[in-house]
């Protein structure tokens, strides 16, 4: 396979081939450069169904497009049979889905004390969160919590208050990976002072330099695994969290992560 051109949020990731950083932006979860995109002659576009409204376009000019909307766990698993349908490979496809069953019903036979309320920022900002619509939600649920946003209207990260904060008093906050803020602005903001996940120590940011867990990537599983040990430490230690982490990179990436890229 290869890939010819990317959107931005895809080069940005820290785990990327370097050949990859050298291929044709082509545009954003946001918008699509068209005309770009036809110039590289591409065999297939995969495209995030917030980008659909270009498919026609492309179409149009003789190029195949394949839309897909991984906002849950199922339907990510749906956009990779279909993506390794459509590239003949289903077998790395089925070796993958094999994987997210084993460790999914790994954690379904796990039993909690108590399930934790979560409320997730986005990547840009605290004041942003995920509403039930979307993947993170699902990753919260998976993990062995409640998202506190869960009723929120919306397909994509919804703006909240502070009032709307501290009415939803979420016991754990969960920073994203390519978040531009830190734990301790959270802590240090004094409007979010009576939130039991801030008084009680439990602003947890995932880990910066791998890859963008919290997103419905393939790698996606590894967030809720992260989350697990996160909420749970008592039943799926962060321990044992680190060498999945090993093991899935080993197994499905061929390389061996440094340890101590995997933070809580």
């Amino acid at each position: 396979l290869r890939l010819v051109g990317s959107e931005m949020c895809i080069r940005d990731s820290h785990m990327s081939d370097p050949e990859l950083l050298e291929k044709p932006n082509v545009g954003t979860l946001k918008e699509l450069n068209v005309e770009a995109v036809a110039e590289l002659n591409p065999d297939l576009v995969l495209m995030p169904v917030k980008l659909s409204s270009y498919a026609d376009t492309l179409t149009d000019l003789g190029i195949t497009v394949l839309v897909v909307n991984p906002e849950s766990q199922e339907l990510v698993e749906e956009m990779l049979t279909l993506i390794a349908t459509a590239c003949g490979v289903e077998e790395r496809a089925e070796e993958l889905l094999s994987y997210y069953d084993e460790k999914l019903s790994q954690l379904e036979s796990y039993t909690y004390d108590k399930v934790p309320t979560v409320y997730m920022g986005s990547n840009s900002a605290f004041l942003e969160t995920a509403p039930g619509k979307m993947y993170q939600s699902d990753l919260i649920s998976l993990a062995g919590g409640k998202n506190v946003a869960e009723e929120l209207d919306g397909d994509y990260w919804t703006a909240v208050s502070y009032e709307t904060i501290l009415a939803m008093n979420p016991e754990v906050i969960v920073i994203p990976c390519g978040a531009s803020y830190t734990a301790d602005d959270i802590y240090a903001d004094a409007q979010l002072a009576d939130v039991d996940a801030v008084k009680n120590g439990r602003v947890f940011m995932m880990p910066q330099e791998i890859e963008e867990w919290d997103s419905p990537i393939p790698s996606g599983i590894l967030g809720v695994l992260w989350l697990t040990s996160v909420l749970h430490d008592d039943v799926y230690s962060f321990d044992t969290f680190t060498q999945d982490v090993v093991d899935y990179y080993e197994t499905f990436y061929g390389f061996t992560i440094d340890t101590a890229l995997i933070t809580k």
